[in-house]
């Protein structure tokens, strides 16, 4: 994948702010990596986003909308899916040791390799992209559905069932525990 560096050192005192489509070839690779193949090319994708220098740390503060063409988990149709993904994230510097970050005296939020849960940059930069993919990739949600109240298909004989019933006959479902009322126990 091809990333998008930034160095700390570029990013101005009144901050730095990034827009960006799926034309630009940076957003559209983490994009395809965080979503993966489960959906028809083209996307669009628009993202805004600012970034700050705050006492060692870089915040990101931001929004990516993302349109992708997906198959309804239920129906099978083609759909138009919509995604908000938040951007908001810090990256605190990441050291190698507790002994490290007292030697080049850094106070502050910064974390040590023991500290993974945070968000983190190594040395004078951090890739843009990565964040993004990371942040897409948490945004995508488990199930695509349609529409929220999409009936799906008849297990029987296909039929889309928000196209109408299907007249194949109802079977009453018990529930996934009918089995276990058949069982005998033996009293002790």
């Amino acid at each position: 994948m091809k990333g998008f560096e930034i160095l700390i050192e570029d990013i101005p005192d009144e901050g730095l702010e990034i827009e960006a489509a799926e034309g630009d070839v940076w957003l559209a690779e983490a994009v395809r990596e965080a979503i993966g193949e489960e959906f028809d090319e083209p996307f669009k994708a628009q993202l805004s986003l600012s970034i700050f220098k705050v006492e060692g740390n870089v915040n990101l503060e931001g929004e990516m909308l993302l349109i992708t063409r997906r198959e309804c988990d239920r129906c099978l149709e083609r759909f138009d899916e919509n995604i908000t993904v938040p951007l908001h994230t810090v990256l605190a510097p990441l050291y190698e040791s507790e002994r490290q970050r007292e030697r080049e005296g850094r106070l502050g939020a910064e974390v040590v390799k023991e500290d993974l849960e945070f968000g983190f940059y190594e040395g004078d930069r951090f890739d843009l992209a990565e964040v993004v993919r990371e942040l897409v990739a948490l945004a995508i949600p488990m199930k695509h559905l349609c529409r929220d109240d999409c009936k799906g298909l008849c297990q029987k004989c296909g039929k889309d069932l928000n196209e109408g019933p299907c007249g194949c006959p109802q079977v009453e479902n018990k529930g996934a525990f009918e089995a276990l009322k058949k069982l005998k126990t033996r009293k002790s």
